[in-house]
């Protein structure tokens, strides 16, 4: 284990369904399940808090699962199973409509304020994959061939789509030891694996009926959460290592740290768990770690074991030629 990460504040809050939306300078920005509509500031030294609750310009739509990313100047609020994407300024409480009915989806990720890069599923073949929305053309353009097939499509490609503005996209599956890394256009492809030797999903499908797949027994996931920053994926691993102590994976969460531009494995870290609470949501920005457990908001620094493997500052898309 290297140690990367040393802890310096925790702040309350006031429920434990806050999670990381993104952030800008010296601001940090939480969304909340609870209050689904709510958007929340928290500056970067943890000392204040400010939340507005958001109004829609459209106030009827159907909404069953809101979520909120933020990346500067705009922040997004969208459900896929409206589906409905709203931009609005930050600072500002009404969000407006940018996509109404233009794809369904699952999860969202943000490649510019008029691009997003988003998890779906096939109407023909009902198995998960990747597409584009391009607001401008209002053109969806389907990635079928970037996620890989191992048992039934759906729940072995589950896992999280995530983005570095700029920079690139990633997915990292849920149940294998595998990440791919595309640029923001979503044509370039790497693939890597992580330090876990879960080569192929361990789960059990039943097919019902009606044509739909159902999880026979509680699969063995290998990755939860995951964050990209700078050229590194931040990973929270689910299963204990082999050397690792049995005490420590009792009261820690993991995270592996990887490069993204080959298969390089940076090394883990500990984060342990406040008042018996496992992690809910990270963050990391230039100088800082961010975790919340339960009703606290962490703030731990970066040393120079992480930031040396930082890419430069400036966003650029690594894939350019």
């Amino acid at each position: 284990m290297i140690h990367p990460v040393i802890e310096k504040e925790t702040f309350p809050l006031d429920n434990d369904q806050y999670y990381f939306a993104g952030s800008h300078g010296s601001e940090l920005y939480l969304g909340n399940r609870k209050y689904p509509l709510s958007f929340t500031t928290v500056d970067t030294a943890l000392t204040r808090k400010e939340t507005v609750y958001l109004q829609p310009d459209r106030p009827s739509y159907p909404f069953r699962n809101i979520s909120v990313k933020a990346v500067f100047p705009f922040y997004y609020v969208y459900d896929g199973t409206v589906p409905v994407i709203l931009r609005g300024k930050i600072g500002s409480k009404r969000p407006l409509t940018v996509s109404f009915q233009d794809a369904y989806f699952h999860q969202l990720a943000v490649i510019d304020s008029a691009t997003f890069a988003l998890r779906t599923q096939s109407a023909e073949t009902k198995n998960l994959l990747l597409a584009k929305l391009s607001l401008g053309e209002r053109d969806v353009q389907l990635y079928p061939n970037i996620l890989k097939k191992q048992i039934d499509g759906v729940f072995d490609m589950d896992g999280n789509l995530i983005s570095d503005p700029g920079r690139l996209l990633a997915y990292i599956y849920a149940y294998r030891n595998e990440f791919i890394v595309t640029s923001p256009e979503l044509e370039k492809i790497r693939q890597f694996n992580t330090i876990d030797t879960t080569h192929t999903a361990q789960i059990k499908i039943t097919q019902l009926s009606d044509g739909r797949h159902q999880m026979q027994a509680p699969p063995v996931k290998v990755n939860n959460s995951s964050v990209l920053h700078r050229g590194l994926l931040f990973n929270q691993s689910l299963l204990r290592g082999r050397h690792e102590s049995r005490n420590a994976w009792r009261n820690a969460d993991v995270i592996d740290v990887y490069k993204t531009n080959s298969q390089f494995y940076v090394g883990s870290f500990y984060l342990y768990r406040k008042k018996g609470e496992k992690l809910n949501s990270f963050h990391i920005t230039e100088k800082s770690f961010y975790a919340l457990y339960g009703k606290q908001l962490v703030r731990y620094k970066v040393t120079g074991q992480i930031s040396k493997y930082f890419e430069p500052g400036e966003a650029e898309n690594p894939f350019k030629e």
